[in-house]
């Protein structure tokens, strides 16, 4: 098995150790050649008009309680609730972009996303467990950040928001505050024989349109292995899934679950191994893959709040 090219992460991790490092004063766009606020609403457009960014939210929800799979239920358990369907509703949505500029040519945006919705449970109180009777709504607030680096291209006689163009991206990182399972590691085998090995979603960058380190290119039809680890104090077993597939419009999503591979216990905290093996769908164009974690009282008591932890990597097929 390979693995990609380190070379890249050493260097975009260096790059951002120098972007947060830096003072209040240095977050803001400083070019000699175009106004802060021209730049700003030029890089702006990019992110309102690429899949990368616009088939974040849509992978997030489920529009209204659904099957884990989309298609099986979850089964009786001995719960305070019996569920049979679930998901998540977004309500709204509030966007905040950060702008560092380390040279004429570079600007680094850092993107934070508020995300307010409801987690829907349609399951039963009913011992015999054979019919929906109760809607459970868990109100909910989840995080997350992406970084994008963006270089200025010759746009003479162009609209100025061609001026910059997307070429790197990291992971997304989000999820509710104070959460009780944390993800530590993502593997991402690929078709090709790469892998992508995570530990750090918002340091890891992936370049965009070019080699090495690329954001991954599949076909339709390939077989993906994804294998999770993450950190728990939580004695039942989370539920964890992936979400893919989602356009700009939220068509064509799905969502399956991981599989328990391993566990092991240190005093009060849970260590657990989680895998899937996925094909492709058969949509072309840029998505975003999401690797959800949910506590299992989030799904299976109905008093306990919401609360998840996910990661999202960004995709291609082609």
């Amino acid at each position: 098995m390979k693995r990609l090219p380190l070379i890249g992460l050493f260097i975009a991790g260096a790059l951002m150790i120098y972007v947060f490092g830096c003072s209040e004063k240095d977050n803001q766009i400083v070019d000699p050649q175009t106004s802060s606020s021209t730049t700003k609403s030029s890089i702006s457009s990019v992110i309102a008009s690429d899949d990368f960014f616009l088939t974040e939210e849509p992978n997030l929800e489920d529009g209204q309680a659904m099957p884990l799979e989309y298609g099986s239920g979850l089964g009786k358990t001995d719960s305070a609730i019996i569920p049979f369907r679930f998901g998540k509703k977004i309500d709204k949505v509030e966007r905040n972009t950060t702008y560092f500029q380390p040279s004429d040519s570079v600007v680094i945006a850092t993107t934070t996303r508020t995300i307010t919705g409801r987690f829907f449970i349609a399951g039963s109180y009913s011992g015999s467990g054979k019919f929906i009777d109760t809607l459970i709504r868990k109100p909910f607030v989840e995080t997350e950040t992406r970084v994008a680096r963006f270089v200025r291209v010759d746009s003479t006689g162009l609209p100025p928001w061609k001026g910059w163009r997307l070429t790197q991206l990291s992971l997304l990182k989000g999820g509710t505050a104070n959460t009780d399972v944390v993800i530590n590691q993502a593997v991402i085998f690929l078709p090709s024989g790469d892998s992508l090995l995570v530990t750090s979603p918002n340091d890891y960058f992936l370049n965009v349109n070019k080699r090495p380190h690329q954001v991954p290119e599949i076909h339709r039809g390939d077989q993906l292995l994804i294998q999770v680890t993450l950190t728990s104090t939580q004695v039942d077993t989370e539920v964890v899934f992936l979400r893919y597939g989602a356009d700009r419009r939220g068509f064509n999503r799905f969502r399956q679950r991981f599989h328990l591979v391993a566990q092991t216990q240190n005093g009060s905290t849970y260590t657990r191994v989680f895998e899937i093996s996925v094909k492709a769908h058969w949509n072309f164009g840029r998505f975003n893959a999401v690797v959800e974690a949910i506590t299992h009282q989030s799904i299976f008591d109905d008093t306990a709040p919401f609360d998840n932890n996910y990661w999202g990597v960004p995709y291609v097929v082609r």
